[in-house]
């Protein structure tokens, strides 16, 4: 019934844009500036940046920001992102406004997207704005895919690219084919199919990790229509695969027996559907309307095909999801009020769970069934102004109140609403330096955790555990730009109580995680050159912790990033290094330093888009090393990954 009440809304309702960033109140705007912060808390990576470097993982994408961490070592399907110290599962994960819930499996990546596939991908840390979505208790991680007008000239009306890349370490190679174009001046459409197949990956010693060879598929398909100036529908379908001979712990050391079950190897497929619509609704004569509606349906899925033939294991998990937002930005006097209403359903169900796996029966107070399910619903209303009181001074206010509704596999029903607020002031200095502090109180309720999970259910928990999660975020710092020279600094501090654990469900306790960014730059003509670091230390109930799924301590990090455009050679030149100190020892493990580079080069023969050439070398230097988020590498029972050693990547693209 809940399917066909979206797809009624998907065709029945337009939608209001994202609060946004700004000296004065304007219409819309990228999403490079989607919510009221500032620079050094919104990091956005766009798809120029993601083709230079040829990332294909999401340890790519994110390697040049300090604040985020991702552990689980040289496997992409293995990565695990942690933001200023907290795992991404307390923050707010979507893809083109599609909120992507809960895990299937905690030994993999909880979002796996092929960044070819990508726009821009924005990271917002600490107190965001109210419009993040419910449930955004450390901020939101935002993915926006490409479109038709991404990839076509001024004077195009249909077009083609085709990109080719070998990868040496994993003696891999990728192919995708793009089709785009407008079919009328009001149609237009992107087509998308890639093929990825790589071998096994080896570590800075020149171990060869066994059976980390896999193959990805990608399709992608998204048309837009443009009824007038003012209104414009887009509608897109994605499915992601991935299938390969996996280790049953794909983030540990190979063979290892663990306390519960054998690593053994399985055959797994990991997929992703999402199906989106989108309307947007926005006429230049009238500030008060600036609509967006966004409806969505995603599946994420996670299946051990041959899991029968081996003793303790479980087939899989499964993750629905779907919903829609409903927003109106109005713009009235001096301020920009963004107003709405957002609605999500989501089901998390295991695929022939064994209960034999953990020493369990029949009976079992927490053992729950095979194909058990949990589910929850939640509904939101919510308001965010912002406010140029003074010339020089900027206030920007959020509320936003929230219904979930949740039942877990055991039939245990919670019912609760939560009450969230956002605060923030900007005083602009001068033109080049800006002040500014920000603070959110964020509550949750329970939502679906992970799938296989949903077979397990601490009874403790019950009606004796809380209902929602709180999350108090607090952030202050300033800026400066004059164009040319830049520079920043920024102190936080969040701390999220009674966090529920996504497996067994019961509560880990009180995270909290403390620290300080900076960065500063140069833009000298066509060099450009920047210096950013953080320090970053987490905790749970008072006690540093790490290795952690919802919380990491690292060591301070710094990232020094160098580009420069020789014109005359239509070359743009790149260089990253990322320096992280040493913890030192850590109860029984030493939790060491590491510095690994990368260096880019991106050609254009004809000195235009049509021919493009890009080398990169990953890890020049050949380092091995395990990031500081990679989970327990230490323990014998446990062991992770290392990072991937040099990586000599080719990429040639035609464009027609």
């Amino acid at each position: 019934m809940r399917k066909y009440f979206l797809t009624f809304m998907m065709l029945a309702a337009a939608n209001a844009a994202q609060a946004q960033e700004a000296s004065k109140p304007v219409k819309d705007e990228p999403i490079e500036v989607i919510a009221e912060k500032v620079e050094s808390s919104i990091n956005t990576v766009n798809a120029d940046e993601l083709q230079k470097t040829t990332a294909n993982s999401l340890n790519d994408i994110y390697k040049g920001n300090p604040q985020v961490s991702v552990g689980g070592g040289g496997l992409p399907l293995a990565q695990k992102v942690f933001v200023r110290g907290v795992g991404d599962s307390l923050m707010n994960v979507s893809i083109d406004g599609a909120t992507q819930a809960g895990e299937v499996y905690h030994h993999q990546s909880r979002i796996y997207i092929d960044p070819i596939l990508l726009k821009a991908v924005q990271v917002e840390a600490g107190a965001g704005a109210v419009t993040n979505g419910a449930g955004a208790l450390a901020g939101a991680i935002r993915y926006e895919t490409k479109d038709a007008a991404d990839l076509l000239r001024l004077d195009q009306d249909h077009g083609f690219a085709w990109r080719n890349g070998y990868y040496s370490n994993t003696e891999g190679w990728r192919s995708s084919l793009s089709l785009y174009g407008r079919i009328t001046d009001q149609l237009d459409y992107l087509a998308m199919l890639s093929r990825q197949d790589t071998g096994n990956w080896k570590d800075g010693d020149g171990n060869e990790w066994e059976h980390s060879d896999s193959t990805q598929e990608l399709g992608y398909f998204k048309l837009g229509f443009d009824y007038d100036e003012a209104n414009r529908s887009e509608i897109s379908y994605e499915n992601s695969f991935e299938e390969a001979n996996r280790y049953t712990r794909t983030n540990f050391n190979t063979e290892q027996l663990a306390h519960f079950q054998p690593n053994i190897l399985l055959n797994a497929e990991t997929t992703r559907e999402t199906l989106i619509f989108n309307h947007t609704f926005n006429p230049e004569s009238n500030d008060l309307i600036d609509l967006k509606f966004t409806a969505f349906y995603t599946e994420n899925e996670y299946e051990r095909s041959d899991y029968e033939h081996s003793p303790n294991v479980y087939g899989g998990g499964r993750i629905e999801s779907y919903g829609f937002d409903l927003r109106n930005t109005s713009i009235v006097g001096d301020h920009s009020l963004t107003y709405g209403t957002e609605y999500r359903y989501d089901k998390a169900e295991g695929i022939d769970t064994y209960y034999g796996s953990y020493g369990g029966a029949e009976g079992d107070p927490w053992w729950n069934g095979s194909n058990a399910s949990e589910d929850a619903e939640i509904y939101g209303i919510f308001v965010h102004d912002n406010w140029r009181f003074y010339e020089d001074w900027l206030l920007s206010a959020g509320v936003r109140h929230d219904w979930w509704e949740h039942e877990d596999a055991a039939g245990y029903e919670t019912s609760v609403d939560g009450f969230s607020a956002n605060g923030g002031l900007k005083y602009f200095v001068t033109d080049e330096v800006t002040l500014y502090g920000n603070a959110s109180r964020i509550e949750r309720g329970r939502g679906v955790s992970e799938a296989y999970f949903a077979s397990f259910v601490d009874p403790a928990l019950g009606e004796n555990g809380p209902d929602k999660e709180v999350a108090q975020n607090y952030e202050g710092g300033f800026s400066y730009d004059d164009g040319s020279l830049f520079f920043g600094l920024e102190v936080f501090k969040q701390e999220v109580k009674d966090v529920i654990s996504q497996d067994w469900l019961y509560i880990i306790g009180d995270v909290e995680t403390t620290g300080y960014t900076a960065h500063v730059g140069y833009n000298y003509e066509n060099l450009t050159v920047k210096l950013s670091m953080s320090d970053i230390e987490a905790e749970i109930d008072g006690e540093e912790v790490i290795y952690n799924p919802y919380a990491n301590s690292s060591g301070t990090s710094w990232v020094f990033d160098a580009s420069y455009y020789l014109e005359s050679l239509n070359l743009d030149l790149g260089w990253r290094s990322r320096f992280v100190d040493s913890l030192g020892e850590f109860g029984d493990y030493n939790i060491a330093s590491y510095d690994v580079h990368d260096l880019y080069i991106q050609w254009q023969p004809t000195g235009q888009d049509d021919w493009t050439v890009n080398l990169a070398v990953n890890n020049v230097f050949d380092r091995h090393y395990y990031d500081q988020a990679t989970f327990n590498k230490e323990d014998p029972f446990f062991t992770g990954q290392p990072d991937m050693g040099r990586d000599i990547r080719i990429e040639l693209t035609y464009k027609f």
